[in-house]
């Protein structure tokens, strides 16, 4: 009686029961409506951005989907089957193959089983075999493997986040608002030359440099630490081969800015390479300092790398007096054909954030000769020309007095639409 009620207790489970089939075209529908409607949202937000932005977005996601789809989701597929397959992966268990039951033990005496007498000749425990114990050991090493490059990972991992931290956890949030403040104040204004650029160093540049009170600059926050300075990086006269069929109709060769067609010499007044600046009210604007004297370092600029040196003029202590240092250098040409970058440089020092923030200027002019008229806002906008010849570029950097240093710094292009990224500069003490 009890085997029969055994035996009744092995039922065989049916399969569970799932969805009716039409919920798939009901999930298939709520994907194509989804996907429609968040297509509509987002065109009608594309047409508020204009056609170019719309154009670079669509670049932008196209070139993420198919880095999606053919990189990142294969790599992160075989990841995790690697992962799964060498961690999580079960012991397989081994098949026992159960010899059936001689005939006269399947009777209805349920007590046959209890009599029938035990086969002592089968061996009880079987070995396992030499391949079975080999694929064990392979098996363990790959996991002992696993779980060490495991631990490696989360080792890098740590130190790289220890190495961010020393990095970026000690920068104040109040420097990106500073840069940006003195930034929106000293880039106002077009510049289409050196004649506009001149322009704009009587107006914008003098009217935020020297603010109210006396040795502030703009809204009268930042203290001006020092004078400012303008430098100019030139090219030497006849710095690349001309052919000689156009020497007699072109007036010498003038290259673009290279360490090597760079221009190291001292002049006098007006570039007069016969006669020294001695009578010259302003001397050191004809004579060429060097990277090592000026203490400086090179900068990277739009079309190059510009060497620290260069010949350069301070400014004055007031607007009056640097107002006719401008003067005189615009009425001798100092910037002239061979000029290809003018550096505007100072420092200046925040008490309400407690930071420093060295702030360079620059104009870069190419070998072409063309003047394209360069937009005024320092955002991404769209200009009528292909190909800048003048660039405009903010250098500003901004670094705590126990991190002197240490400055962050960000180019910023104002006139073609393109922008650059921050920057790390490492400056000596």
């Amino acid at each position: 009686m009890s085997v029969h009620l055994l035996c009744s207790t092995f039922r065989v489970s049916k399969p569970p029961q799932g969805l009716p089939w039409w919920c798939i075209l009901v999930g298939w529908l709520l994907v194509a409506a989804t996907s429609g409607v968040a297509a509509f949202f987002t065109m009608l937000y594309g047409l508020q951005y204009g056609r170019a932005s719309s154009i670079r977005w669509l670049i932008s996601m196209a070139v993420s989907f198919m880095e999606s789809v053919f990189v990142t989701q294969p790599l992160k597929v075989l990841g995790f089957a690697a992962f799964f397959a060498l961690v999580l992966k079960r012991v397989e268990e081994e098949e026992v193959t159960v010899a059936p039951l001689p005939r006269h033990l399947l009777g209805p005496d349920p007590y046959a089983l209890f009599r029938a007498r035990r086969n002592s000749s089968r061996d009880v425990y079987q070995p396992p075999l030499t391949a079975a114990i080999e694929k064990m050991k392979t098996t363990h090493l790959k996991e002992q493997k696993a779980f060490a490059l495991i631990r490696e990972i989360l080792a890098y991992l740590g130190f790289l986040w220890m190495l961010l931290l020393v990095a970026y956890g000690q920068r104040d949030p109040s420097a990106y608002h500073l840069n940006r403040h003195l930034e929106h104040s000293f880039t106002r204004g077009d510049v289409l030359g050196f004649r506009e650029f001149f322009e704009w160093a009587n107006t914008t540049l003098l009217s935020n440099l020297y603010g109210h009170p006396p040795g502030f600059i703009t809204d009268g926050n930042s203290k001006l630490v020092g004078n400012a300075q303008i430098r100019q990086v030139r090219v030497r006269e006849s710095s690349c081969p001309l052919a000689q069929q156009f020497q007699a109709s072109l007036n010498g060769c003038r290259a673009p800015y290279s360490l090597d067609a760079e221009d190291l010499a001292d002049y006098g007044e007006g570039w007069n390479a016969s006669t020294l600046s001695n009578g010259s009210s302003y001397p050191q604007a004809w004579q060429y300092q060097s990277q090592s004297q000026r203490r400086g370092y090179p900068i990277w600029g739009k079309l190059t790398v510009y060497r620290g040196g260069g010949y350069v003029v301070p400014f004055g202590a007031d607007r009056q007096s640097t107002s006719r240092i401008l003067r005189y250098l615009f009425d001798n040409t100092w910037l002239d054909a061979l000029t290809r970058a003018v550096f505007v440089e100072f420092t200046v020092y925040n008490a309400n954030v407690n930071l420093f923030c060295i702030v360079t200027l620059m104009l870069e002019t190419s070998a072409l000769g063309g003047q394209p008229r360069l937009g005024t806002s320092a955002g991404p906008q769209k200009t009528d020309t292909p190909f800048p010849g003048l660039g405009l570029l903010t250098y500003l950097g901004a670094a705590t007095p126990g991190q002197s240093s240490r400055a962050n710094s960000c180019l910023v292009n104002l006139g073609v639409g393109l922008g650059y990224p921050c920057r790390h500069v490492f400056l000596g003490p």
